[in-house]
This record gives structure tokens, C-alpha cells and sequence, in this order.
């Protein structure tokens, strides 16, 4: 979690001579080619949410309207094939992935949980600008409260009923209840 501006990278020159780099944009392309970091690979996106329960949330709703007949990605298997990579935010740590992957030169989507009712702005709307500012990177929060809040309450009956467990539910969760509580 430290600043770019903390990390130095030594340069060797064609005279052996060496010069300190302070971290940077500039600097941090130099660290990534150095370093190989994603050589001839083929990485068409990385995304970006806020644990890895919204990963499994994406891959699972992708597979159930793909089995339903929709065009949606596959991303379970994208991912396995190395097509996406899904990456955690860790909601505290959101502001560190801004410009974290920028060195990668791959297209970004983030996206974060919303936290907030309006009218109030997104919890992390600065974060989003910020992303957004970047070439080839969107970032979108949910308009509830969190990922949890889009589940119908019959699929969370089904999927606790799977394992045994009766839940009296009788409505849908409202846009900004604590669904995971």
C-alpha cells in the first residue's frame, strides 16, 4: 500500500553505471518490462470488485442467464483461459488499485458496491472518477447498497433450502438493507 512515489527502481546503464528512478508512471512501465510482468500473454481485461464473494456472484449470474439463452460471457471459463483476470478492491483499499495496473496496459473494469442511498453520492466516487479518467478503464458502482441486494429472495430460499436450512422470507430485500446480515 505505498505510494508510488516510495518505490525506487536501480537502472543499470550501458556504461555500468547505475541511475536511482523514483517510482512513477514512466518508472513503473520500466519495473514491468524489467520484470516481464504479463509477457506475451493474453489478457483481454481485468476486473475489479470488492471481494472475492462478487466474484463468484458475476461468474454464477453469467452462467444462469447463459443457460437461459442470453449472450453473456462465459468468465469462469475466460478466467481459467487467462482471457480476464478478476482482481479484489478490498473496499478500504480501493483507492491503491486507481492506478495500480496502469503499467499493464489492459483494459480495467471496476466495480464497487454503492454503500451509500441517495441522495448522498456513491462512497467511492472519488475512486470511480479517477479510474474513469484513464484511458480504456471504466468504473461503475451498483445502484443499491451492495451486490447481495440484486438476489431475488426466492433464489436465496432455493439456495439455502440445498443445504437444509428453511429461511422465512416474504418479501424481496429493499435497495439498501443489509442483505448479508
Amino acid at each position: 500500500a505505498l505510494p508510488d512515489s516510495c518505490l525506487r527502481y536501480i537502472h543499470v546503464n550501458d556504461d555500468n553505471s547505475r541511475d536511482i528512478l523514483i517510482g512513477g508512471s514512466d518508472t513503473n512501465r520500466i519495473f514491468a518490462d524489467s520484470l516481464g510482468v504479463l509477457p506475451d500473454n493474453n489478457v483481454k481485461l481485468f476486473i475489479g470488485v470488492e471481494g472475492p464473494n462478487d466474484i463468484e456472484f458475476l461468474q454464477n449470474i453469467a452462467n444462469s442467464l447463459r443457460k437461459d439463452g442470453l449472450d453473456v460471457l462465459d468468465l469462469e471459463s475466460m478466467e481459467l483461459n487467462g482471457e480476464i483476470i478478476f482482481f479484489t478492491l478490498g473496499g478500504s483499499t480501493l483507492a491503491l488499485w486507481a492506478s495500480r495496473l496502469q503499467a499493464l496496459n489492459r483494459p480495467e473494469f471496476h466495480l464497487c458496491d454503492r454503500d451509500t442511498s441517495p441522495p448522498d453520492l456513491p462512497k467511492y466516487e472519488d475512486y470511480l472518477n479517477r479510474v474513469n479518467e484513464r484511458d480504456g478503464c471504466i468504473a461503475r458502482c451498483t445502484n443499491k447498497r451492495e451486490i447481495e441486494n440484486y438476489l431475488h429472495k426466492d433464489a436465496i430460499i432455493a439456495a439455502y433450502s440445498e443445504l437444509g436450512i428453511d429461511l422465512d422470507i416474504n418479501s424481496n430485500f429493499k435497495p439498501f438493507d443489509n442483505v448479508p446480515e
